[in-house]
């Protein structure tokens, strides 16, 4: 992908960041669907196979039902296996 795809700079952290993630080989993301945890599934989905990367969603009743549809949104455009955790308040 080139710097216009992705809209992220080339910086040497961005180098360094792809580099660690590759060196994982197998990640498993704690996936909110915010601005933070996108990009890092973003980036590790250009560095791993879908077979490589899984994330995970943590819900709950107090949690917003549109902040869990981003994150199911974003997961699917990235060809990202998820798993949604429903947490119940007592």
């Amino acid at each position: 992908m080139s710097k216009q795809q992705t809209g992220v700079p080339f910086t040497a952290e961005y180098r360094r960041l792809k580099e660690m993630l590759r060196s994982m080989k197998r990640v498993l993301i704690a996936f909110s669907g915010g601005v933070d945890s996108a990009l890092l599934l973003l980036v590790v989905r250009q560095v791993l196979s879908r077979d490589n990367v899984f994330a995970v969603t943590a819900t709950s009743e107090v949690m917003p039902r549109h902040e869990e549809e981003d994150a199911l949104t974003l997961a699917k455009k990235f060809d990202v296996e998820q798993m949604i955790y429903r947490i119940y308040c007592a």
